[in-house]
């Protein structure tokens, strides 16, 4: 295989550090090294004050980039820091917001939004597979836990951010309704039969779906797997001495001990481990039909 990585780890915030994001971005990349023999120069570490956004940027570019060496293109990014909502910029989110990764200069050079994310992945080619790793927030309120050793992957906008990411989501909503009782007229006067509405309801649906991290429907070989829902919080935390966020943890040992694993199951097993270990955060899995059974990197 054609593996190629981007790891991408950020501790050292100026506002509200984490502790585990570069144990984890470190440790990940070494389980592909060793398990799935990927050459050390193609499996690229980013961390703390090298982790700017024009750097990630660069470095997505680098990752774009085919191998040519025959074999199926694999690409990994991997990022583990902060997350944060910004209010959408061009109408295109249900909830009014952007999710967005914070890199190490955000507060002067801004974040990384998922729409310009999606407009980097279009460099992939398409017949690439690329797995998504995004160990951070959404959204949230919380930075410390009081009765644990746990931290929260978030930083918290300004209520003024906040009111406008509700105002966001507001027009989005009422311009879905606008736009779908005009479709609705539209195939009315076109057509009454039911199979023909029944895949208009389809593709309804799939639209107005929340995209993460600049996953787009058009590239259909992009796999996601994200710490927790778009409301909620992601951990880091301490165990047995060591810090990691709790997904990129347990991603970790479930991979270690079952590399050909399916997609599905590496879903299913990963919500398990953090539900059984107390974690309240859910984890998403966002995968084509086509590659849900398949096993992880084939």
């Amino acid at each position: 295989m054609g593996i190629r990585g981007l790891f991408v780890g950020i501790n050292s915030y100026s506002e509200r550090p984490l502790k585990g994001c570069v144990n984890d971005v470190t440790a990940v990349r070494e389980l592909f090294r060793t398990q799935h023999a990927a050459a050390d120069d193609q499996l690229r570490l980013v961390t703390d004050a090298a982790a700017t956004r024009q750097a990630i940027i660069d470095n997505l570019g680098w990752l774009a980039e085919p191998l040519n060496d025959g074999q199926p293109e694999i690409r990994i990014f991997h990022y583990a820091g902060h997350g944060v909502q910004h209010p959408d910029q061009n109408g295109d989110e249900p909830d009014g917001a952007d999710e967005c990764l914070a890199p190490i200069d955000y507060p002067s050079a801004g974040l990384l939004s998922d729409d310009h994310l999606a407009e980097l992945y279009q460099g992939f080619l398409g017949t690439t597979r690329l797995i998504l790793l995004m160990d951070c927030c959404h959204s949230g309120t919380i930075s410390k836990d009081p009765f644990s050793d746990i931290r929260y992957r978030t930083l918290t906008p300004a209520k003024v951010v906040y009111d406008e990411i509700r105002a966001k989501k507001q027009a989005y909503q009422q311009q879905q309704v606008d736009n779908v009782a005009q479709q609705i007229l539209d195939l009315q006067q076109r057509s009454a039969d039911p199979s023909e509405i029944a895949k208009f309801a389809g593709e309804l649906v799939s639209s107005l779906q929340k995209q993460s991290f600049g996953q787009r429907p058009q590239h259909e070989n992009t796999i996601l797997i994200s710490a927790c829902k778009a409301e909620q919080v992601a951990a880091d935390a301490n165990f047995g001495g060591t810090y990691h966020g709790a997904m990129t943890f347990f991603l970790k040992n479930i991979l270690s001990e079952n590399p050909q694993i399916s997609y599905a199951n590496l879903g299913e097993q990963l919500r398990r481990s953090l539900y059984d270990n107390k974690f309240q955060q859910i984890p998403q899995l966002e995968c084509p039909n086509s590659l849900i059974n398949q096993p992880f990197l084939r």
